[in-house]
């Protein structure tokens, strides 16, 4: 995409995040963009995961956590910003919890109503390790 510009056209790099003043960060901003459109265009449903990153943040003259997804510069927001909701999945004894909470340091929660603020058992097992997979909660009828 940079090279297609007045600008790169002559660029003979192959890394944009190593132009001056961050310039290509808006680039692996634009594919990035491109990319899930696409696969919103051929998905019923698309689910996303990645890593959690902290980064330690000032609020209030007090230092704390942020807990969020791990993705570059300002990905991770504009990430957030256009999918239905995000959740931090955990495992806790023999059960896989998603957590929709949004708090001061986790960046969770969004658009849709019966998932705001709410802690869902998605995979639990039992004392004979059979396991149970239950989306009823996230998607409904």
């Amino acid at each position: 995409m940079y090279k297609n510009t007045n600008m790169g056209k002559n660029w003979t790099g192959d890394d944009v995040t190593l132009l001056a003043n961050g310039a290509g960060y808006r680039f692996t901003r634009m594919a990035l963009s491109m990319v899930l459109n696409e696969l919103e265009e051929i998905c019923d449903t698309l689910i996303i995961l990645g890593h959690m990153k902290e980064k330690l943040v000032g609020k209030g003259g007090e230092e704390m956590n942020e807990r969020g997804l791990a993705l570059t510069g300002q990905m991770a927001r504009i990430v957030a910003s256009q999918v239905d909701a995000v959740g931090y999945i955990y495992r806790k004894d023999n059960q896989t919890i998603v957590d929709f909470t949004a708090t001061e340091s986790l960046v969770c929660g969004g658009r849709c109503d019966h998932l705001i603020n709410k802690k869902v058992v998605l995979i639990e097992s039992d004392e004979d390790n059979n396991i149970k997979v239950d989306w009823s909660e996230i998607f409904l009828d």
